[in-house]
Formats: structure tokens, sequence, C-alpha cells
């Protein structure tokens, strides 16, 4: 590395193994490795938020305390966006570090998942703050690109980076060949969250129109987790959070996958889920509801079926269609296998490398 400045990676948001936060976390790191660049500190927190609100502010403050104090003048300071980071980045650029903002959502979630941050005066002038300070910023949608533009951050201050997919759901469709596994199932994996749509799923296999012997196996926890708990049928198979190396196997043999997300304010213009772009790597198609974002991904790639969202009938007779017509099941696995290899983190990686060397170079 040129001079004494280093990158450095910084995610408030928690990055325990299988959450999103975790993936985004390992791909950057493997994209700035594959270009040669290394990371000279990493400051996160890799256990859940705390339940007390007030355990999660003192966690806060000590990343913001570590992240100021394992940094040097100079530094490239790489951090995924979140609501609050606005609130260190001023201080870090006061002590001179470059900042390269991840934004992979608008913060939204935040506020739903935190009811109490609606009623902190100013939390959305911060989110604002943390967008216009970067020195760079890359997005992964035009929604998002104009977004960071609102909050003032110039157009060649952005740049466009694709979402990106870990290794192992590659090596599982490698593993599984052609065609899905003997056992029929579908998947649902990821946070149970409400606003994932868990149970427009489970609601989904009560109906006359799910296809007969179809099962589906849930991989995840989170705040739903009771509307599993409580089944008793053999329809339903919920295996709990699973680390990736095990969900990934699980994926490649499914005859399909659902991401029936809703329409919320975090999720409906801006949205990339890795549980799509992670089935498509592993070589299966999607049912997906019909918001903004998922239907344009869904609609550029080809490798799914856009359902109504809230809709139980229609992602059960979705499914039925999948599992009754072959040529269209393969047809969609086909378009699964042109695009995975476009997903691996390394292959965009070199634009966000160009980006941080510069930032370096300026401060050498």
């Amino acid at each position: 590395m040129s001079g004494a400045a280093r990158v450095v990676l910084f995610w408030l948001e928690p990055v325990p193994p299988g959450t999103a936060a975790r993936t985004h976390f390992d791909g950057s790191r493997a994209r700035l490795r594959a270009e040669g660049e290394q990371v000279g500190a990493e400051v996160y927190a890799d256990t859940p938020s705390p339940r007390s609100k007030f355990a999660r502010a003192a966690r806060v403050l000590r990343l913001f305390a570590a992240v100021i104090r394992v940094s040097r003048p100079g530094d490239v300071v790489v951090c995924r966006f979140h609501v609050l980071v606005g609130l260190v980045t001023w201080l870090l650029r006061l002590r001179g570090r470059k900042i390269v903002l991840l934004v992979q959502g608008n913060g939204e979630a935040a506020f739903e998942s935190n009811r109490w941050l609606r009623r902190i005066p100013g939390t959305r002038a911060v989110l604002r703050l943390g967008l216009r300070q970067a020195d760079a910023a890359f997005v992964i949608n035009e929604p998002l690109r104009e977004l960071v533009r609102s909050a003032g951050l110039p157009d060649d201050k952005i740049h466009a980076i694709s979402q990106g997919v870990a290794a192992v759901f590659f090596e599982a469709r490698a593993a599984q060949g052609a065609g899905e596994d003997s056992d029929r199932y579908a998947v649902f994996f990821g946070n149970l969250a409400p606003w994932q749509g868990l149970e427009t799923v489970l609601r989904a296999t009560e109906l006359p129109s799910w296809p007969q012997g179809l099962r589906l196996v849930v991989v995840g926890d989170g705040a739903q987790a009771s509307m599993l708990a409580t089944r008793s049928d053999s329809l339903v198979d919920w295996r709990g959070a699973l680390p990736p190396e095990q969900l990934a196997p699980i994926v490649a043999g499914a005859m399909m996958t659902f991401c029936p997300k809703r329409a919320t304010a975090s999720m409906a213009e801006v949205t990339a889920p890795f549980k799509i772009l992670e089935s498509v790597a592993a070589g299966v198609p999607v049912i997906a509801t019909d918001i903004p974002a998922q239907r344009r991904m869904l609609s550029a790639g080809g490798y799914g079926v856009v359902v109504p969202i809230d809709d139980p009938d229609a992602l059960a007779k979705a499914a039925r269609r999948l599992v009754q017509d072959d040529d269209l099941r393969y047809q969609l696995r086909d378009a699964c296998d042109r695009i995975a290899p476009s997903l691996a983190w390394e292959v965009t990686g070199a634009g966000l490398v160009a980006v941080v060397r510069g930032l370096r170079e300026l401060a050498s």
C-alpha cells in the first residue's frame, strides 16, 4: 500500500453469521482483497443487537470510539450506510479520514424496527448528513442514487455497484448438478421479520391451490418464529437459523424459493434481496412479490415469477405452475445459470478499489 494510509472497514449494523450485513461485510472485504487491497483494521459487532435500547446505544458509542481510535489520518474508512453513521463520519472527516459509503438501503428499516428512533428529533437530518459527508458513495440501484443525490452529494462522487453472493451458493449449485433434489420442496429463508412475508407463504400452504406433496422448508429466525413453533403439520419443516454453508445446499436442492416481501418504505423501491441473488447463484427460480424493486430485478433477469403482494392464493398457484411445468422451471433455471457468474463479489471489485486507492493517494 502506498504511504501510510490504510483501509478500515466499519459496520454499525451488527454482523452475526448468516445475516445480510455479515454477507455484505465479508463480500466487501473479498472485493478489496481480490484486487490486492489489504484491510488495515475492522470495526464491527458480531453478535445480535441487545434487546434494551440503552444497551444498543451503548454499543453504538463503543463502535464510534473504536473506529476513531483504530483509524489514522489519511485512512479510508469504508462503511455500510446506517441511519446513525453521520454522527461519527463528521468527526472522522475532521480528523483527516476519508469516507467511502456503501449504500445498501435508504435507512427506513431502522425506523421500522426501532420505533423509538422516530421520536428523537433530528434523526432524519443525521441520515442525510451521513450521506452528504461521504467522499464517495456506492449505490446498488437508481432509486438509491437519487436518495444520495437528494442529500446533497455531487453526482461525480456517486458510483454504481452490484450486490454479490457468497461462494458457498455457487459451490452448492456445482455439487447439485443440473436438476433439483428428488425430494420435492420449496424454501423460504432469511430473517423472519414481519415485512418478509412469511405469513403469506404459510397461508398459501393451507390452500387447495398449493401443489400436492410440495414441502416448505423454512430456514431462519426472528420476530415471527412463533408462527412456526405452533405448526404441527408435516408440510412445513422449520430448520431454524443456519450458517451459509449449511443453508446453501438446501437452497440448491429446492424446486423454487420465495421472496414475498411487503411494500414497506424500506423495501418497495430500493431493496435488492440477498435471498433472491443467493437463489439465482444456486440455480433455483424465485417467486417474488410485485414490489417495484423486485419486479425490476426479475424482469431484467428472467429467473423467476412475480405475484401480487399479500396474496397467498396467487403465490400457491405460481408454485403449482412451477411444479407442473417442467419446461418453464428449466427455462428459469437456465436464466439463473446465465446470470450467476456476474454475482460473484469479486466481479465488480475493481470499481470499488479504484476509488479507494484514489482517495488513499490523495492522502499520501
